[in-house]
């Protein structure tokens, strides 16, 4: 069975977390310092904390949202992150394929079970019945060599396009 594994964004996960790494490494350079009295203690233990937790979290939320691996097929569609399956679509379970244009120019393939309508890339990621993944014209041939002749891609610009 031929096949196509795609990630969904994963230059996204490498920017945040090289910006993570280095307000970590940061953080252990102000614990380093010195402090003479409780107050520029507690200041610089809160500093990095929040140099810490916030871009920490910010990573993982971004691992989560764009480090899934995305498998196509005959069959279907498949979305795992880290080899743990999170979802799996057949083709005639599909309602809605949507490209949106946003206002950078990038492009986000959306494979939704029920009808995106006329709904924005906030909307269409955040809903639990969608698979999203960034695709550029090369993706996006291959992509639909998979999808069925009687699927049609519809195309949408963000609203900051039109």
């Amino acid at each position: 069975m031929k096949k196509y594994k795609a990630f969904v964004c994963i230059f996204v996960v490498g920017g945040v977390g090289l910006i993570c790494l280095l307000t970590n490494i940061f953080a252990v350079y102000f614990l380093n310092i010195d402090g003479d009295n409780i107050e520029s203690q507690v200041g610089i233990i809160s500093f990095v904390t929040i140099l810490v937790i916030i871009p920490d979290i910010m990573l993982l939320w971004v691992f989560i949202a764009f480090a899934p691996q995305i498998t196509f097929n005959e069959i279907g569609l498949e979305k795992y992150l880290c080899g743990i399956p999170l979802k799996k679509y057949k083709w005639e379970d599909i309602q809605d394929i949507k490209i949106i244009t946003t206002g950078v120019g990038a492009q986000w393939l959306f494979f939704s079970k029920v009808d995106l309508k006329n709904h924005g890339i906030d909307y269409c990621r955040l809903h639990p019945k969608t698979i999203y993944i960034a695709i550029d014209d090369k993706k996006l041939e291959k992509i639909k060599e998979f999808i069925p002749q009687d699927k049609v891609i519809r195309e949408h610009k963000s609203k900051w396009l039109q």
